[in-house]
């Protein structure tokens, strides 16, 4: 069971205060609500309670919502560091980003269709578009008939012929 005082004095915590204490951000009034300087989608309201993270899409009400959905916490854990006052402590470990190997479509047998579409139908100059044919950066995938523009990376540069 928790304590109602302990959660009341939870869901009151200025999230101002908290987030620049706990994460050390800064925040500067502007047309009715605070805005954080390092991350300017970040917007509270005038209530200094009600939040929402626009580039997230995530928002809600007070310090505990913030721990939960943006720092990953459950509700007793998110209670906890706000009743112990641990507000610089550090947040949870982050979960390891994954990296993807660039996977390219397959490559079509001519790109004839592509250099007509692009030099009669959009009026792109041939020299320009037989080098970037010549050059792979540019290729007609076969699923569809669609056009692809390869990455200008090493995927790109060792794309089979």
């Amino acid at each position: 069971m928790i304590d109602k005082t302990i959660l009341d004095n939870a869901r009151s915590i200025d999230l101002i205060d908290f987030l620049e204490r706990y994460k050390g951000f800064h925040f500067r009034h502007s047309n009715g609500e605070y805005r954080c300087t390092e991350h300017t989608s970040l917007a509270i309201k005038s209530d200094r309670l009600s939040w929402y993270w626009h580039s997230k899409g995530i928002g809600g009400y007070g310090a505990i919502d913030f721990l939960m959905k943006i720092e990953g916490f459950d509700f007793k854990g998110a209670l906890q560091l706000l009743a112990d006052g641990q507000t610089n402590a550090p947040p949870p470990p982050p979960t390891m980003d994954i990296q993807r190997a660039l996977l390219l479509p397959e490559k079509a047998d001519s790109n004839r269709r592509a250099f007509a579409y692009l030099c009669k139908t959009r009026w792109l100059d041939s020299k320009i578009i037989g080098e970037l044919i010549q050059e792979k950066k540019y290729m007609r995938t076969p699923k569809a008939m669609r056009y692809s523009w390869a990455l200008m990376s090493k995927a790109s540069r060792d794309m089979p012929p």
